[in-house]
């Protein structure tokens, strides 16, 4: 069947929207109309009526033209990390010491089992400062060596590509990289331009196989492009052979702190004791050193409280780290951090119409979500307590699905019909998704280990 369809949906893939990889490599342009039972719905301009495809074949779908969920009504954004790795966001609602409830726009109120969930934090509502790419607008180039490909920036050849997306102090970037042979890719930020174009200051971390360099270049007074080197590492295995990872960095120039997070892995952090905070850039800027095999996808630049989770982790050995003080670390047994930098001993008992009841050792009192940071939802002894955290099931028919903005939620399929994914899972049961916010779905999760957790 597969086989039968490559050659003339290839040939309608310019006005198709999705793209299906199979387990045996092939690939095919549509759109996923229906899921029923073993088996998908999949049409294309040059189909009478959508084809039957078996899911068991399937290893990804993308989908390039997913919206960004957005978040409900309120004041902060709580992030829900699951004890299988997924991570979903919406607004905290209710805390028991069963359960954990997000209000979400992408599925509604979803009540997940305290139990499988490994932690939960509070963020302000960051501001998003660029999402994409959709296309090629407001990105510039000297040539056509990136051009877009189903929502991606592919790389044709070495060069660059850079677009403006504004100064400021202190940015979160998180971007998907793909590659075939080796990843050589830089990652240039707060860039200035010169008259030409071309990037004069800015900062770089460069890419290189499982090797890194964070770098500045300060165009300033007598000093006219010297490149400076600030930090380095070794052995980020999920940037080695060919593959994908989700590559972000966390920048402040205000006070010269810098981390760098690989798949779900923190690196490192980095500090610049002469940062670029006096006349920083407005430019983002990629670049390939390569003749070709770099694709770019799920670029999300937005603003950043500043605050480095767990502290200043520098890592021994790979470059010049001085320590950066006053920075909070994560909370501590019987500790609350609060979005101010305070923290309070106790714990929270239940919270409630968005406010947070608080055991503290001088008294009870009640706190506004909205102030909370961060707080251990467990002892340490109960994390290591199987019968008290658990890990959901691995069960047939489970797919991944990845959010356009961020994140991820595993469940097992049971149907699409009218733009909804409807899915059941031992953290959250039964629940229903709104189809179009997801970026990419992925098949048969625990039948291929070389792409099983990208």
């Amino acid at each position: 069947m597969i086989a039968c369809l490559l050659t003339a949906l290839l040939a309608g893939s310019a006005a198709s929207s999705m793209t299906a990889e199979f387990a045996n490599g092939d690939i095919l342009h549509g759109h996923l109309d229906a899921v029923t039972g073993d088996q998908l719905a999949w049409s294309s301009p040059l189909l009478t009526h959508p084809a039957p495809l078996r899911l068991k074949d399937l290893q990804e779908i993308r989908i390039p033209s997913a919206r960004e969920s957005e978040l409900p009504e309120g004041k902060h954004t709580a992030r829900v990390t699951l004890s299988n790795g997924d991570s979903l966001r919406g607004v905290l609602l209710d805390l028991t010491a069963e359960s954990v409830v997000l209000k979400t726009h992408y599925a509604g109120i979803l009540t997940l089992r305290r139990d499988m969930v490994a932690s939960l934090d509070v963020r302000d509502r960051a501001a998003i400062l660029y999402r994409g790419p959709s296309d090629l607008t407001g990105w510039t180039q000297e040539d056509d060596t990136w051009q877009i490909d189903q929502g991606s920036l592919v790389c044709q050849g070495a060069g660059e590509i850079r677009r403006e997306i504004g100064v400021h102090p202190k940015i979160r970037i998180g971007i998907d990289v793909d590659w075939n042979d080796r990843t050589d890719l830089s990652i240039r930020t707060h860039g200035q331009a010169s008259a030409q174009g071309e990037l004069e200051s800015y900062y770089e971390l460069a890419c290189q196989n499982q090797y890194v360099s964070f770098r500045k270049r300060l165009v300033r007074g007598n000093n006219r492009g010297q490149i400076q080197p600030i930090g380095s590492a070794g052995a980020v295995e999920d940037l080695g052979s060919t593959g994908s990872v989700h590559i972000e960095m966390l920048q402040d120039i205000e006070n010269g702190l810098f981390r760098l997070i690989v798949g779900d892995q923190i690196v490192t952090d980095w500090r610049d004791n002469d940062p670029l905070k006096q006349d920083p850039g407005p430019m983002l800027e990629f670049v390939s050193q390569q003749s070709a095999g770099i694709r770019i996808t799920r670029i999300q630049i937005e603003s950043w409280d500043g605050v480095l989770e767990g502290g200043f982790q520098a890592r021994q050995g790979f470059g010049r780290q001085e320590p950066a003080p006053n920075l909070p670390e994560k909370p501590r047994q019987g500790e609350i951090q609060l979005r101010n930098g305070d923290t309070i001993d106790g714990g929270i008992t239940r919270i409630q119409d968005g406010l947070a009841s608080i055991d503290a050792d001088l008294r009870d009192f009640q706190l506004p979500v909205d102030r909370l940071r961060a707080f251990p939802l467990r002892t340490e002894e109960d994390a290591r307590d199987p019968e008290k955290f658990w890990r959901p099931i691995r069960r047939n028919g489970d797919i991944r699905a990845y959010f356009a903005d961020g994140g991820c939620v595993t469940f097992k399929l049971e149907a699409l019909e009218n733009g909804t994914l409807r899915g059941s899972s031992q953290t959250f049961g039964t629940a229903q998704f709104d189809f179009s916010v997801f970026s990419s779905i992925q098949f048969n999760l625990y039948q291929s280990p070389a792409w099983y957790h990208r």
